[in-house]
């Protein structure tokens, strides 16, 4: 089951990119990996709550990072597009989302973790076959992706002590709802979604 929803991933990724260089989305994969699992039957280690938690200060310690670096550093891609080349911000999304996968799922398979980390490494690859990259760009953006979600990891225990407190003061427990929207135009296509616990 596994191995199709992964070919299933790939398929709606790669016929998406019709307008775009295929990296552009791969990048997200691993990320969305993380949340689409369980649904399909794959119990994740952490909650939904906590993987929300652990997601969103990985994603904003990888922007933090990543960008101030591509403001400071100003190196020219390969390209001569722009100025903005290291850190590569494609390679550390999709290691930040590659490494939130591993934590999640090492236990139920290793090869959901490799599989995440290989869409990772084929987004960094791209990046420099594309000539948008060098090799240390993207060898710069996968260590930062990779480390913002082991710090992020290290937060947990606060957040679960401070969110256990708050969940035990609450009188009016209710479940979890998600509501997830697609948009799609001739300029992009997404996803749109409100999870409220």
């Amino acid at each position: 089951m596994i191995r199709k929803l992964l070919v299933s991933m790939f398929m709606v990724v790669s016929s998406a990119c019709a307008h775009a260089q295929v990296e552009d989305y791969l990048q997200y994969v691993p990320t969305a990996m993380n949340f689409a699992l369980e649904p399909c039957g794959v119990k994740p280690a952490h909650s939904l709550k906590d993987r929300l938690f652990v997601t969103v200060a990985a994603w904003g310690i990888t922007y933090g990072v990543a960008g101030g670096l591509k403001m400071t550093v100003h190196e020219w891609r390969p390209d001569d597009s722009d100025d903005k080349a290291f850190p590569s911000g494609h390679s550390a999304k999709a290691f930040c989302g590659a490494n939130l996968v591993m934590h999640e799922y090492k236990d139920v398979s290793p090869w959901i973790g490799i599989s995440a980390y290989a869409i990772a490494a084929t987004t960094a690859t791209l990046r420099v076959t594309h000539k948008k990259h060098y090799v240390h760009d993207v060898l710069a953006g996968a260590a930062i992706g990779y480390l913002s979600t082991e710090t992020a990891y290290l937060m947990l225990p606060l957040w679960q002590k401070l969110t256990t407190k708050k969940d035990k003061d609450d009188k009016d427990k209710g479940d979890t709802a998600i509501a997830i929207f697609p948009s799609a135009s001739t300029e992009h296509f997404g996803v749109t979604g409100a999870i409220v616990f």
